[in-house]
C-alpha cells in the first residue's frame, strides 16, 4: 500500500505541473490484482506452488468452513468474510507478494501468493486446517496471458487429442508447446491424472493454449478432499453423482458415509465433505459426510 500511495502521489504531481498524463491503456482504477477464492477441505498438495510461499500441508481432516472465517491481506486494510459456501473476494491487492491470513475461532493460517501483477485476475482454491493453508490450484489471467497451476483432472480420450483439464480449465497444446519433467524435456504422453502441473500460455477460443507445461510432481496417489454445497444431485446409492463448486463427484455402494450421515441425507443445497481420488473428469468419493 505504501508503494501504491507513492505512485498515486507521483501521478498527481505530474498532472499538476502539466508535464505528462496518465497512460490510457492503464486505467487509474486498476491498482492491483483481483483475487477470487474458495475454501476446500484440508488436505495437502504434492510439491510447492511456484506462485505460493511457504511449506505445503500434509493430509489433514476435512472440516467444514469455520463460522466467522475471515481472510485478510497482510499489511493492508483489505479483508473479506468467507461466505457459507466457502467463497471470498479480495480486490485491488498490491502487486508483488501477498500474504493471505485466514482467521477464525480456533484457526490461524497463512499462505503467500507471489508475483502478483497489476490487472491480474486470480482464482484460487485453498485448503485449510487449524494452522496451515495450502493453495491447491491457482489460475491467473492478464489480458490474453494466462497461467494455471493445479492437478490434471482429465486426459484423452475423455478430452480431445492434445488437450487436458487442470483445476476445471481446459488446456490445449500444439507442436510448439514445451513440456518439462524434473528439468528435462518431456512430451504430452508424460502427463498422468493427478499430477501437479504449471501451465503458461494464452487464452484461446477453446481454453488455455499452452506455450509451456511444467510437470511439477509425479505423485498421482494423493487423496483429494472437497468441501462445499451440493448441486445437480442425481442417482441412487448404487450409482450417484453431484457437483461441488462445478466439480463433478461420483459415488456408489462402496462409498462410505461417515459422521452419522447417510445417503438419504444427500440433497441439493446440503453441505458435504468428500474424501476421494481423481478419476478421469470426476472425483470418486471413497468417504462422504453430509453436514
Amino acid at each position: 500500500m505504501k508503494a501504491h500511495k507513492l505512485l498515486i502521489g507521483a501521478v498527481m504531481a505530474v498532472l499538476a505541473v502539466g508535464c505528462g498524463k496518465a497512460n490510457p491503456a492503464e486505467p487509474s482504477s486498476a491498482s492491483g490484482a483481483n483475487i477470487s477464492g474458495s475454501i476446500v477441505s484440508g488436505g495437502g498438495s504434492a510439491g510447492t506452488s511456484s506462485f505460493s510461499e511457504g511449506p505445503t500441508a500434509g493430509p489433514a481432516a476435512a472440516p467444514a468452513v469455520p463460522p466467522g472465517l475471515v481472510v485478510a491481506v497482510a499489511n493492508t486494510p483489505i479483508t473479506s468474510t468467507v461466505d457459507a459456501s466457502g467463497h471470498f473476494q479480495l480486490t485491488n491487492v498490491p502487486p508483488g507478494l501477498a500474504n493471505l491470513l485466514f482467521s477464525a475461532p480456533g484457526l490461524a493460517a497463512a499462505v503467500g501468493l507471489a508475483d502478483l501483477k497489476i490487472g491480474d485476475v486470480v482464482t484460487i482454491q485453498v485448503s485449510l486446517n487449524s494452522s496451515t493453508a495450502t493453495v491447491e490450484s491457482d489460475r491467473r489471467s492478464n489480458g490474453r496471458e494466462e497461467q494455471l497451476e493445479g492437478r490434471v483432472e482429465s486426459l484423452p480420450p475423455t478430452t480431445a487429442a492434445g488437450a487436458f483439464v487442470v483445476a476445471g480449465r481446459t488446456v490445449t497444446t500444439n507442436t510448439s508447446t514445451q513440456f518439462t519433467l524434473q528439468g528435462q524435456p518431456a512430451t504430452f504422453a508424460s502427463l498422468a491424472l493427478g499430477q501437479r502441473v504449471h501451465v503458461k500460455g494464452t487464452t484461446g477460443t477453446t481454453g488455455l493454449l499452452a506455450s509451456s507445461v511444467m510437470i511439477q510432481n509425479t505423485n498421482t496417489d494423493v487423496g483429494l478432499n472437497i468441501n462445499g454445497i451440493v448441486s445437480a444431485f442425481s442417482g441412487t446409492i448404487a450409482a450417484f453423482q453431484f457437483t461441488v463448486d462445478g466439480r463433478l463427484v461420483k459415488g456408489d455402494a462402496q462409498t462410505e458415509f461417515f459422521g452419522n450421515s447417510r445417503f438419504s441425507d444427500l440433497a441439493n443445497g446440503a453441505r458435504v465433505e468428500v474424501k476421494g481420488s481423481q478419476r478421469d473428469a470426476f472425483v470418486y468419493a471413497t468417504r462422504l459426510k453430509v453436514n
